[in-house]
């Protein structure tokens, strides 16, 4: 994934560092530059990006966790893509220990 932190996705947001990555791509903390916030950028990894089956599970699990209102889920506020097609989801960011720190 040729993404770096600096890069602004769709002109909105700016990537500052990564928090995770996993099979299907890297979660960022990134600024929202027009409200001048963080959030947390999950975008899909070149491998994923050529798996129609990846494709179809990252925009499914986009739509059904927009369509859960409830304290214990994370929101979704965009999905997107970026100018080299690479897809993202952008999501509030959550501040606390992750549940290895819990463990």
């Amino acid at each position: 994934m040729g993404l770096e932190a600096g890069a602004v996705l769709a002109r909105s947001y700016r990537l500052l560092h990564t928090i995770g990555e996993g099979g299907m791509g890297r979660v960022w903390i990134a600024e929202q530059l027009a409200l001048e916030r963080k959030v947390a950028v999950k975008v899909l990894s070149d491998e994923a990006i050529q798996s129609q089956a990846a494709l179809e599970l990252f925009y499914r699990e986009a739509r059904a966790t927009a369509r859960v209102d409830n304290p214990h889920v994370i929101r979704v506020l965009e999905v997107d893509v970026t100018e080299q097609g690479w897809p993202f989801l952008v999501l509030e960011l959550l501040v606390g220990e992750t549940l290895e720190e819990r463990v």
